[in-house]
């Protein structure tokens, strides 16, 4: 019951953000915009070694005067572990794949065609694909999830650098869910 009143609650947000928008519809400068990011996030866990740092580029596209929507490929170390009889721990490499979208705040508060900052909502929802063999732990996709918020600065007209902030759930690791801070640079052009 709780999960339904919640959807319907980001429904009706949502609703009410895009009826906002059509009302005061104008010249935004996320509009068709395409903004290209590479970045890289660092393990945050103490406890694990050798750490699983991540790399990861991404392309989005702005539908709406505030939303942008896009895809992200990267890659990831992470620890594979054998099973039973035969034990033990190598160092793996896994892609990583997904959808995004970017909900912008700052175009409901600055009316100008173009702004050398960003910030925003971040969601972003895909996984990793390990090939493990028969005889280890982590084989196949494993599904993972990110939501968080995102804030960008461009000091020159094009290039520009981004941090994003949020909350993870990396499933390659048995569920484990932690708090990730990715650091890049990021190229937007209409």
């Amino acid at each position: 019951m709780k999960t339904k009143k919640n959807a319907l609650l980001i429904i009706v947000v949502f609703g009410l953000l895009l009826v906002q928008q059509c009302a005061f519809s104008q010249t935004s400068y996320i509009k068709n915009r395409w903004n290209f990011q590479a970045g890289y996030i660092p393990d945050s866990r103490k406890d694990v070694s050798p750490k699983a740092n991540q790399f990861r580029a991404s392309a989005n596209y702005g539908i709406l005067n505030f939303l942008e929507i896009g895809a992200y490929l990267g890659g990831s170390n992470y620890l594979q572990f054998s099973r039973p009889p035969q034990t033990g721990i190598r160092d793996a490499y896994a892609p990583v794949y997904g959808i995004n979208a970017n909900a912008h705040l700052l175009p409901f508060l600055v009316k100008k065609v173009d702004f050398r900052f960003d910030l925003y909502l971040a969601t972003k929802f895909g996984g990793y694909y390990c090939s493990g063999k028969e005889t280890e732990y982590f084989q196949g996709a494993f599904w993972q999830y990110f939501i968080g918020g995102g804030v960008a600065f461009y000091p020159f007209d094009h290039l520009g650098l981004f941090a994003e902030y949020g909350y993870e759930n990396k499933a390659i690791y048995n569920g484990i869910s932690h708090n990730i801070l990715q650091v890049g640079v990021s190229l937007k052009f209409k």
